[in-house]
């Protein structure tokens, strides 16, 4: 990480800010160490961190359960294609 060439109190503020988002702290706590009067202001940090949203988003897609795929062998079924074919008629 560079450092900046004119570092400031609100630099401090946001690289804190961002630590304690990434470590998992809840925004209200944040919130609070920040002295934000309100959510809003502190919810501007949620939306930055790019690398907290690519982990929700694997977490997410490990999740999800994909169904089997395979495709159903109808051409050997007899009893499946005389079903079917009611339906065509």
């Amino acid at each position: 990480m560079d450092f900046p060439a004119k570092l400031t109190p609100h630099c401090l503020r946001h690289t804190k800010a961002m630590m304690m988002l990434q470590a998992g702290q809840n925004l209200i706590y944040i919130r609070d160490q920040l002295g934000h009067e309100h959510i809003k202001t502190t919810e501007v940090y949620a939306r930055i961190d790019s690398r907290q949203r690519q982990d929700a988003l694997k977490a997410a897609n490990e999740q999800i359960k994909v169904p089997d795929t395979a495709p159903i062998e109808y051409r050997n079924n007899p009893s499946l294609l005389d079903w079917l074919n009611k339906y065509c008629e």
